[in-house]
């Protein structure tokens, strides 16, 4: 009669087996294993690239959205100086009076005011 010979009869114990590295754990062999390092520096770069590719349009957005905000709410403080001043016409003092009263108000650093033909009028 034949004896069958089980796989873990084989096995080494004692130091043997700690020098073949038989009884290793799992996270020895993950630390070690080069694929699974170079799979997870494969995930970890295409989530870094899929991540720069939603925040560039995304930064655009909001900066387009700030730049609007800016030019929305110096719009609003002209035309409310303007109408204040009763609506002076643009070539005269009471026109430059509420330029300067305008001037520091929604963040304004100056006024360009032009007619049609692009001549400056203040």
């Amino acid at each position: 009669m034949a004896t069958a010979v089980r796989p873990a009869d084989n096995l080494p114990t004692g130091d043997a087996a700690r020098n073949t590295g038989i009884r290793r754990s799992v996270a020895g062999l993950l630390i070690h294993c080069r694929l699974c390092w170079r799979i997870t520096a494969m995930v970890f770069g295409s989530i870094l690239l899929v991540e720069t590719l939603i925040l560039i349009p995304s930064y655009r957005n909001y900066e387009r959205d700030r730049l609007t905000a800016a030019f929305d709410a110096a719009a609003a403080a002209v035309e409310a100086g303007h109408v204040a001043a009763g609506r002076p016409p643009l070539d005269t003092p009471a026109a430059m009076a509420f330029a300067r009263a305008v001037l520091g108000t929604a963040e304004l650093a100056g006024i360009a005011v032009e007619d049609a033909d692009g001549r400056p009028l203040l």
